[in-house]
């Protein structure tokens, strides 16, 4: 079973788009977006550690292997995680 987002990616990219230009605050767009605030820091985090993928939806569940979740454990440890 794939994921679903109510928000689109061009809606999240927006979002991300006018936070940083610092145009708008997160609660500003939260608001018009009918979410709030955490959503909109939760996208920019993505959007900043792993670019625009970060706000595409999986079109299904992805499997990783060990080493991969090995991996991102020790990142996330050695403060390399989000």
């Amino acid at each position: 079973m794939g994921q679903h987002s109510k928000y689109s990616f061009e809606m999240k990219l927006a979002a991300v788009t006018k936070y940083l230009e610092g145009s708008c605050s997160t609660e500003s767009i939260a608001r018009s977006l009918g979410t709030n605030g955490t959503r909109i820091v939760k996208w920019v985090t993505l959007y900043q550690v792993l670019g625009a993928d970060g706000l595409k939806t999986s079109p299904k569940f992805s499997a990783y292997s060990a080493e991969t979740k090995h991996n991102a454990v020790c990142d996330y440890l050695s403060g390399k995680g989000i």
